[in-house]
Order: C-alpha cells, then structure tokens, then sequence
C-alpha cells in the first residue's frame, strides 16, 4: 500500500497529527479534499485489514475516513480478517496519546540518546533474486520460496519491531551532574624485560542501559515480497538493520534445508544513509537507492557465490564506505569500545577526530596506482596522534591489547595490524575501519 503516500502532499505524510483544535487553528486554509485524506490516513493506521472491491463510481476520486474510491475501484479499510480482505502491513510510532509521531520527533528521540538529533534511512533487499528464482527448478519450490521471504519481510520483521536494542548513557543526578565511581584494575607492563604487574583505581563515570522499542523509533514504509524501506531515529534504524541481518541469515538455513537447489547462502544486501529531519523525502529516497546500488556492486568476487550462483554481495553501505556484514560487524565491535572509553571511562573526545583527519585525502590515485589502499604516513600517524591515551592506566588495563596487541610480544598486533599494517602490507583488511568507527562513536557520544 505504499501507494497511498503519493495521494499525499509528501512534505505531510510522515508529519504527525495534532488535536483537533490545535489543527483546525493550523490548518484552516486546507481544502476539503487534503482534510479528507487525512482523516483515511488516520483510521489506516489504526486498521489492520482492506478490502478491494468493483465501485460504481468510475473515474472519480473520492474519499470517506475508511475508503477511497478511484478508477472504478474502492478500497476499504476493515479492522477485522473478513472474507477477500488482505492484512496491511505498517509501523508508524504513536506517541502516549495515539498521534502519530513525526520525523523531527523521531529525530528528537535519537538526540535524547546520542546527543545527535539526525534521521536514519535503510533500505535493504535479497540479493540477485531473479536469479535465485531461475535456480529452482520446480513452480511448487518457487512458491514456497515466495512465501517464505514474504512470511519474513512481514511477520518475522513485525516481531522484531516489538523487540528492543541498548543504548548506553551516562547517569545523572537529580541535579543534572554526572555520577562518578571507581574502578580498580590489574595492569601487566613490560619494563627492562620483566613483565610487571601492578593494582590501579581509576576514576569512572556510572553507566546504564535503556532498552528503547524499535517500533516505537521507526516507521516501516514498505516491507514485503523481498526489501523493506525504514526511516527513523537514526541509532534505532543501523540496529535494527544490524538486527535484521542477523535474522535473516538465520531464516535463509531453514530455507535452503527444504530447497535442495540452493546449495549456498541466499544473502541480502542494506543502505543506510544519515540525513537532517527536514531533508526531503524524495531526495533520501534517491539517496539511498544510491547507496544500495553501490553495496552491491563494490568489490565483488568471482571466487564466492551465493545461491543463484553469482559472486556474492552480502553487503552494507554505511557513512559512505561498503562492508561485508562480518567486516560491518567488526566496525560495530571497535565502535563500542570507543563509546566506552568516551562515556565510561572519561577519555576526550578529540582522539576521535584525529584519526577521522588522519584518514583525509588518503585514497589518492598516486598510491592507489602503487598498490598501496593508503598514505603510509598514516601507520606512523595513528601510533603517535594515540600516543597519550596509550599511557592512560585505563586503557592499559582494558584496551591496549585490543588496539596494539599483547606487550610482551614485543609487537604490533590487534586492531592496529589488522586494519593498518595487514592493510597495507598485505593488502588484507579494511583501513576505513577505523575512521567509520570514530565517525559512528562521534555521533553516539554528543550528548
């Protein structure tokens, strides 16, 4: 029914619904049609089935609050499973007193959390699937394949709405300071080759979880067949993508087990692009249609195939940069513990920066052309811009082996090795990690 949107003004259709006197004093001058329309996208929501039906009015549009009449057609809405009716499918987050809550809202939602009063938008579908179709030989196993990714991009995908994801804030007092503590920890160093270890206190900020519903952050705009297109609080919606992922990655082995001809993962590939709430719908549309285009075109491999033969794609478009959903997963790993640092254990914010500057005007077509994915200034410039956070006793206890590997290996190794020096050495690994990382944190900690 994504439809009905175009029926709409589309500056108003994701615009939230006020009392009736407050709206009759903003919208005094709208004509009887548009009042028409809103009073159906009000009962539409609130709805669960439609019919449609054959009218006796031909080309005429017209509008009651649970039917629009067009082209010889009516479409009703019913609340209950009558005969021919067909379920609608739609989140759209209502507030305490059943209005329907608005983007800005949305976005509003996103910044009591991060500190970041932005939108997300997802839109993420199977990969290659015409071609997966053709892989199957039989009309009865395409139906049921059919069905099953609808059963999913519907009922599984409205489950997941009702769920919830973290988010981590600081705790604050009734006077609006920041609780503190202390935490104490054992901290191993190497000095004149003896590996010592010693107890520190260190001073932390007090942390909670909130575990706000997705459903509630998000609208759904279409979801159904094989793709879905969300916006919403911009946090809520990469988790959920994140979420979604996980879920159908599960869902495609009970599939498979029963379609002996897809012998090798059917896999699904997201956008997500960040966007001011008043930005036009139109244009993130286009936006992240871009977006989706670009993950599955970037980097592909003949050597792995998915099931309908063809080199996977199985991937995210995210700031920008494309990822394997394994590689987006790593990202989301060094992310946290950059969050951590930040809201936990009180570290500036200013290291983020520098390794987002660090990483400026880097893929030039001068090392490129050498085989090189960067400036090999930047191995030597991350060590020394990170250079006092590595004295910082917290960081010693808990995240140095994670970023530069163990001491008393008496070498480079973790998520330094990994993404800089394998990157560059051996051509492994991704070295955006950890600029989209920072990037991601930034955003997560503003508040």
């Amino acid at each position: 029914l994504s439809w009905i949107s175009g029926l709409a003004d589309s500056n108003t259709v994701f615009e939230p619904y006020t009392d009736t006197e407050k709206y009759k004093e903003n919208n005094a001058v709208k004509s009887k049609g548009q009042q028409q329309f809103i009073d159906f996208q009000k009962n539409f929501i609130r709805n669960k089935y439609y019919t449609i039906k054959k009218s006796e009015a031909d080309n005429l549009l017209f509008i009651t609050p649970d039917s629009i009449n067009l082209f010889g057609f009516s479409l009703k809405l019913e609340n209950n499973n009558v005969p021919g009716a067909k379920a609608i499918f739609s989140n759209i987050p209502l507030d305490s007193h059943n209005v329907t809550v608005g983007l800005e809202e949305l976005a509003e939602k996103a910044k009591k959390r991060t500190g970041t009063d932005k939108l997300g938008v997802l839109k993420l579908d199977v990969d290659n699937m015409s071609s997966v179709v053709n892989k199957i030989e039989t009309e009865q196993k395409n139906t049921e394949l059919a069905n099953k990714l609808e059963y999913f991009f519907k009922e599984k995908l409205k489950e997941m709405l009702q769920s919830t994801f973290k988010s981590h804030s600081k705790e604050i007092d009734d006077n609006g300071k920041e609780i503190r503590g202390e935490e104490r920890f054992e901290i191993k160093e190497l000095k004149k080759g003896e590996l010592r270890t010693f107890s520190v206190r260190i001073p932390i900020n007090k942390t909670k979880i909130v575990t706000p519903i997705y459903g509630e952050n998000l609208y759904v705009v279409f979801a159904g067949g094989d793709d879905c297109f969300i916006i919403g609080a911009w946090d809520a919606v990469i988790e959920f993508a994140m979420k979604l992922q996980k879920e159908f990655h599960l869902y495609q082995e009970q599939i498979r087990a029963s379609i002996p001809a897809l012998t090798a993962p059917i896999t699904i590939s997201a956008a997500f692009v960040l966007v001011d709430a008043h930005y036009p719908v139109i244009k993130f549309a286009e936006q992240v249609e871009d977006a989706l285009h670009k993950a599955k075109n970037t980097g592909l491999s003949t050597q792995i195939t998915d099931a309908s033969g063809k080199p996977m794609k199985n991937k995210i478009s995210f700031l920008g940069k494309v990822f394997l959903w394994d590689e987006f997963a790593q990202v989301c790993e060094l992310k946290s513990e950059m969050e951590t640092m930040i809201k936990k254990y009180r570290e500036g914010k200013s290291f983020l920066q520098r390794i987002m500057d660090s990483f400026e005007n880097t893929e030039t077509d001068y090392w490129i052309d050498n085989k090189k994915p960067f400036d090999p200034a930047i191995l030597w410039r991350f060590l020394y811009q990170l250079r006092d956070i590595k004295k910082q006793s917290y960081f010693k206890a808990k995240y140095y082996d994670n970023f530069f590997g163990r001491p008393q290996d008496n070498t480079l190794g973790g998520y330094y090795k990994k993404y800089l020096l394998d990157a560059f050495e051996k051509q492994q690994g991704l070295p955006y990690t950890f600029p989209v990382a920072a990037r991601w944190t930034d955003f997560l900690t503003r508040k």
